[in-house]
């Protein structure tokens, strides 16, 4: 499976990690990371080295795979005291990559109860077999049959294990090189063989299986027909990203030096050349320089070993969870140090952030069937949930939430449509003065319609209300984002000019005539310069009908007056030009005796008093040059 010979030498420092920890704790707390270790089914004893988290379709059970032969059921509550499955023996544990690696359900399991097994059978040899389930849904039928035999001689490491269906129903099976220091043979690039490979074949049809007729070298008179990507050390987990089809995502364990992570959108994976033993990550191994011919597939994600902490990858899974704003992210760890990174691309670079320094031995990760995420730890047997952390619950994670307190599901959300709330939610209050006059996104916001709570609360029969808005016949509610439920927001009405307490006061909507929903038309924004079917032309955070119906900003700007900060940035800034300075005096001065429902756009009421006055001008005087 991973890199057990080396871990040999890591044990005492692992040891440290699992004995800090012991395996009856309920938690693992991040070190200013970004995740949270759940503890599952806490029953002793424990899982005795697992290596493996699998679920299946519409089945809220995970799959628990004993490295010793065993597969034990998660039911939600507990792990079944019964194995689903027990092969310990037919399966040799003789060396300490050996034993049983992999499993996967057919894709029709839930009619034809089939599902498949990767385990090294007495002989050292990498055994692929088809099993099925008994009239207990909990049991598997102990018979099963070997379908493929890869052999394996000669060392008893590398020997891959992962099984996964593809989104094209077809079997890929992740095999390592054959074992040793760098790959003596060089099976890797050998396509007359099945090591250091990853395979596809067909179980539906063929006995015992068939070749699909689009793989790589399907017709090749030399090559095996099942090989469908090569030059792999020991692939040790791998999977399909279930968000975008065909996205194959892989943990190749390293040589010495280095660990990836390779990738291959859609069917890029095909034939694709990974590159051991030629290059171990983007660096040359065999030979030590002039290694690369052309035409490998590199990986996207590599780390060094650091002086021998880190030193065997886990592959992981894309995020696809209910957390949104982590969507996407993936997650993958290091067995040695039990470090687990996020990976996020910037443009066409993909870059790691430490979620967790969790100290486990993660032999495995798992996707369970709303995406949330596990983990398994094989030293002390502890079967993880892995929880994003999102203090507020707003969908946003804590590690890239501008208020991770206050519930604000709305901020990376420019496309926001105000008007109709079948749709997405609104925007943050970024733009407005609020309760703490600072405007920022710690203000409290319950219902997330930009509107402050205070500010809310205020609103009242003839009493003036916010900004823009008119008077409003009845209070609007700050735990409501639409108070008429009218299916317009309360702040997308106040900006249009129409009563958000009354239903019978509703601005129109017409998708046909406003694709981007941001509150302009789309012949409007055609003779204005705007897309009409971007909400955010200028991309600083604040939609195209915000900007020019609200704040007056220039929507095709993303800083409108050329001062020292973004127009989506605003602090205490009247005119939404993002800085306090010069132009916010002059407006309060020209405003200067009027009141608050004067009809003016900007809250040139800055202290909200009812009267712009001297105190206005104070307090714009007072945060001049902030941003």
């Amino acid at each position: 499976m991973i890199r057990l010979p080396l871990l040999v030498a890591a044990a005492a420092l692992i040891a440290l990690f699992t004995n800090a920890a012991p395996a009856g704790r309920g938690v693992a707390r991040a070190q200013g990371g970004g995740i949270t270790l759940q503890r599952l089914a806490t029953q002793s004893p424990a899982l005795a080295t697992p290596n493996g988290i699998v679920s299946r379709p519409n089945d809220a059970r995970l799959f628990l795979l004993e490295q010793g032969g065993r597969i034990k059921i998660y039911d939600g509550t507990s792990i079944l005291p019964t194995a689903f499955l027990d092969v310990s023996g037919i399966v040799s544990t003789a060396g300490q990559e050996q034993g049983l690696l992999g499993l996967a359900f057919h894709p029709n399991y839930a009619t034809n109860g089939l599902f498949f097994i990767d385990y090294t059978n007495t002989s050292g040899d990498v055994v692929i077999a088809r099993y099925s389930v008994s009239a207990n849904a909990n049991v598997a039928n102990t018979s099963g049959t070997p379908i493929l035999t890869i052999p394996h001689p000669g060392q008893t490491n590398h020997n891959g294990g992962q099984l996964v269906f593809g989104p094209d129903d077809k079997l890929y099976i992740g095999v390592g090189d054959g074992g040793g220091v760098g790959d003596p043979p060089n099976n890797a690039q050998n396509l007359t063989n099945l090591l250091g490979k990853i395979l596809r074949i067909d179980v539906d049809s063929a006995v015992p299986y068939g070749i699909p007729a689009d793989n790589p070298f399907a017709t090749d008179a030399v090559a095996r027909h099942e090989i469908w990507s090569y030059g792999l050390r020991n692939p040790w987990r791998f999977s399909f990203d279930r968000g975008v089809s065909g996205d194959l995502w892989i943990g190749d364990v390293g040589q010495d030096a280095w660990e990836e992570i390779d990738y291959a959108a859609g069917g890029a994976s095909k034939g694709a050349n990974y590159g051991w033993r030629t290059m171990e990550a983007t660096h040359c191994y065999n030979p030590a320089t002039n290694c690369n011919p052309g035409g490998l597939r590199l990986p996207i994600l590599e780390y060094p070993h650091a002086g021998g902490a880190d030193c065997a990858v886990t592959g992981g899974y894309r995020y696809r969870g209910p957390v949104a704003g982590f969507a996407g992210t993936y997650v993958y760890g290091d067995f040695c140090t039990g470090k687990i990174w996020g990976a996020t691309k910037t443009g066409t670079v993909w870059s790691s952030t430490v979620l967790l320094a969790s100290g486990i031995g993660v032999s495995s990760f798992g996707e369970g069937n709303n995406g949330d995420l596990y983990v398994v730890d094989y030293y002390s047997g502890a079967l993880y949930k892995i929880l994003i952390d999102d203090t507020d619950g707003d969908g946003v994670p804590d590690a890239s939430d501008n208020c991770p307190t206050i519930p604000n599901p709305g901020q990376d959300n420019v496309n926001a449509n105000m008007i109709d709330l079948t749709g997405k939610r609104a925007f943050n209050d970024f733009t407005r003065v609020n309760s703490d006059n600072v405007g920022d996104a710690c203000d409290p916001d319950a219902d997330h319609d930009g509107l402050a709570n205070v500010v809310e609360l205020a609103l009242g029969p003839g009493q003036p209300s916010h900004a823009a808005c008119p008077p409003a016949t009845a209070a609007t509610d700050p735990l409501k984002l639409d108070t008429d439920s009218d299916h317009a927001s309360d702040r997308a009405e106040c900006a249009l000019g129409f009563d958000p307490a009354s239903a019978a006061s509703k601005p129109p909507v017409n998708p046909a005539n406003d694709a981007d929903h941001d509150m302009l038309p789309d012949a409007f924004e055609t003779s204005i310069g705007t897309n009409p079917n971007v909400a955010d032309s200028d991309g600083d955070g604040i939609s195209d009908g915000i900007e020019y119906i609200r704040l007056g900003s220039n929507p095709l700007s993303a800083n409108t007056d050329g001062d020292l900060c973004g127009d989506g940035k605003e602090v205490g800034s009247i005119n939404a030009d993002t800085l306090v300075n010069s132009t916010d005096l002059l407006h309060v001065a020209l405003a200067f005796g009027g009141s608050a429902s004067s009809g003016y756009v900007f809250d040139f009421d800055v202290n909200k008093d009812g009267t712009i006055n001297s105190s206005d001008l104070l307090l714009v005087a007072t945060q001049y040059g902030s941003c």
